[in-house]
């Protein structure tokens, strides 16, 4: 496998190697199933440590570009419309310092899109997919207690990526991922806000019963508390 021109990254940020790891995928002409190199040798060539490597992968997995697989590696997936939502990431992240305001604002833009997005889903979702959130909404209960954000954090990812995807609008799943991974700082930090579990369940509900105005209420409220949580912060809560 081609090593091409990716050892300029010294001294870069993950966000500036998701760029660098694109590239890589791109000028080396990888297509989805093949596999990238162990996260040992993408430490070495970009001059950087493995754990730093390993984050950004995650970061690439999380947007859909790679599959990481335990044992065996981490393999391209379909990188036109996952590559779109790094760049649509990226490009927030490097014009915003995401402090307490800015983290605001992307959860009022948050909840104007999932409004949309859970209205569309309960109208347009399948029995097969239903099942899937319902699944998804089991481990998110097990894990309530757990003291790893890390785990509630995925959870809720995939639980409204899978909503988004309900849609059959992929510019919806974009735009969550993309919301989701801005915000992912503040998810982690903060974890997720009391009640959450519940409003789940509700907008679960909502979408298996095919309520769209239930479900296009709950979008607009679903971040309250955490938006008031920010404001009582100095501009800082789901």
């Amino acid at each position: 496998m081609a090593n091409k021109d990716i050892r300029d990254s010294a001294s870069k940020s993950e966000n500036d190697l998701l760029f660098v790891l694109v590239s890589y995928i791109r000028d080396n002409n990888l297509g989805p199933g093949e596999k990238l190199p162990p996260i040992r040798t993408l430490a070495q060539v970009w001059n950087v440590s493995p754990s730093v490597v390993r984050s950004v992968l995650i970061k690439a997995s999380l947007v859909g570009f790679i599959e990481m697989v335990q044992g065996s590696g981490c393999f391209v997936k379909n990188i036109e419309l996952s590559s779109m939502t790094v760049m649509f990431t990226l490009l927030f992240k490097t014009t915003m310092i995401l402090q307490n305001s800015q983290f605001i604002n992307l959860y009022e833009i948050k909840a104007a899109v999932e409004a949309a997005m859970f209205r569309t889903a309960a109208r347009t979702r399948t029995t097969e997919e239903v099942y899937k959130l319902k699944n998804i909404l089991i481990e998110m209960n097990k894990v309530e207690k757990e003291d790893d954000n890390n785990i509630k954090i995925a959870l809720d990812d995939n639980f409204h990526i899978t909503i988004a995807r309900m849609t059959r609008n992929p510019l919806y799943e974009t735009l969550v991922t993309s919301t989701q991974l801005l915000l992912r700082e503040d998810r982690l930090g903060n974890g997720p806000s009391v009640g959450y579990i519940e409003r789940h369940i509700k907008l679960y509900e909502a979408i298996r019963d095919g309520d769209e105005e239930a479900a296009e209420k709950l979008g607009k409220t679903h971040s309250d508390s955490r938006r008031k949580l920010l404001t009582s912060l100095d501009g800082y809560m789901d």
